[in-house]
């Protein structure tokens, strides 16, 4: 009986997500606002803040990178900028394939982003208010919406090698904005 209840609850919670009506997009609450601040194309609260690259070489004890935090970096920029540059997590699996056995690529993700200038806490205190209404954000006028950050990420891009002589090659591809 209680699995039984378990499952109604559950595809009565599926059902009710599927019918709210979506956000826009924050491109769509962006339209009131300048963006020529956004020199790099991406803005990073586009995309899920998992690597938490704001914080990353900034942090004492957070700077270093493995293959699978070099991963989720590169997935991160590469949907904060809508998907424009960088190569996706595909492309990079299939140009990792292609490496021998003993080399070792090592990736490079070396670019500025822009954050909102938003406090969620004291709109005042941003450069951005936002409107639950509309759904829109509007620019408080003598503050940028934007401010910039760098980043840099250099990671090997293989977990493991069983090799005895190992080469180690840089990997331009990845490298700020080329997208193949």
């Amino acid at each position: 009986m209680k699995k039984i209840i378990l499952i109604v609850g559950l595809v009565l919670s599926l059902c009710n997500g599927v019918a709210q009506n979506q956000d826009p997009t924050l491109d769509v609450a962006l339209n009131n606002v300048n963006q020529s601040a956004v020199s790099s194309g991406i803005i990073y609260e586009r995309t899920m803040q998992l690597a938490n690259l704001y914080n990353f070489n900034r942090e004492e004890g957070f700077n270093v990178a493995n293959y699978k935090y070099f991963k989720q970096a590169l997935l991160e920029m590469h949907n904060a900028s809508n998907k424009n540059l960088f190569v996706n997590l595909d492309q990079l699996d299939g140009q990792l394939e292609q490496e021998a056995q003993n080399i070792v690529p090592i990736g490079i993700l070396n670019t500025d982003f822009q954050l909102l200038n938003y406090n969620m806490d004291n709109e005042t205190l941003g450069g951005l208010l936002y409107n639950e209404d509309t759904k829109r954000f509007s620019q408080i006028n003598g503050r940028p919406p934007f401010y910039t950050l760098h980043t840099t990420v250099i990671a090997p891009l293989k977990k493991v090698v069983n090799e005895i002589e190992i080469n180690y090659k840089m990997q331009p591809v990845l490298s700020n904005y080329v997208n193949p």
